[in-house]
């Protein structure tokens, strides 16, 4: 596995196709993926392309195999992206997150929104990776994108990150995007708190979240350890 950051986009690609659930817009849901994608683009460009156009160009320029890259993209700041990764008892987790919140909202107020299923972005979007050397089920699979989910949303409440709509706590933002990806390890079920592998989604996202919001910039050492002894 490798990851590379730079200004325009976040690319993770593997050794061989791996398991993934994800929301990403461009080849998500559940399957096999070589290559995980989170570009860089802006309101301005989406006004004269396509989501679809922006990701393809992207995909030709790295030489990436189409059907099988899962692609996000946000406007937020590529330089605060955070990588977190945390082990216990064999099990590792990382996190590749990319955050901004003025599109926050909270998922539990009604609002006026012009979207009508097409993939729109904003700043405000949260994008969030999350990787483990471990065997998921496919029920643990989506189990881990409620632990994520729910670490995302601590994050916010712990940083007081308000909805724009009115003065409840944000839960999230309307075009939040999430990937999980599964290892090869030892077999994992269940992704909830009472578990080492849902503890540490937990911290991993919580942290990657938090400290992008705050933002701090990438921590190129932890990307370089990741890349030389990350082992799905």
């Amino acid at each position: 596995m490798h990851i590379e950051i730079n200004k325009n986009y976040i690319l993770i690609n593997f050794e061989y196709p791996a398991r993934i659930l994800g929301s990403s817009f461009f080849n998500g849901g559940y399957g096999r993926r070589k290559s995980i994608l989170n570009i860089k683009t802006s309101l301005e460009e989406l006004k004269v392309k396509t989501p679809d156009e922006v990701i393809i160009k992207y995909i030709k320029e790295l030489n990436l195999d189409r059907q099988s890259t899962a692609a996000m993209m946000t406007s937020a700041h590529l330089e605060y992206a955070q990588v977190i990764h945390s082990e216990r008892e064999g099990i590792e987790v990382c996190s590749i997150v990319t955050a901004g919140t003025s599109n926050a909202i909270n998922i539990s107020e009604t609002s006026y929104t012009p979207y009508a299923g097409s993939p729109i972005n904003s700043p405000g979007t949260i994008n969030i990776v999350v990787l483990t050397n471990m065997w998921l089920t496919e029920d643990c699979l989506v189990s881990s994108v409620i632990s994520a989910t729910e670490s995302k949303t601590a994050a916010l409440i712990d940083l007081n990150v308000k909805s724009v709509n009115g003065n409840k706590l944000a839960t999230g933002t309307g075009t939040d995007s999430i990937v999980v990806i599964s290892g090869t390890k030892g077999k994992i079920q269940y992704a909830g708190g009472h578990t080492v592998y849902g503890q540490l989604v937990g911290e991993v996202v919580y942290n990657a979240v938090y400290e992008s919001l705050k933002k701090i910039r990438t921590k190129i050492d932890t990307v370089k350890m990741i890349n030389s002894s990350f082992d799905l």
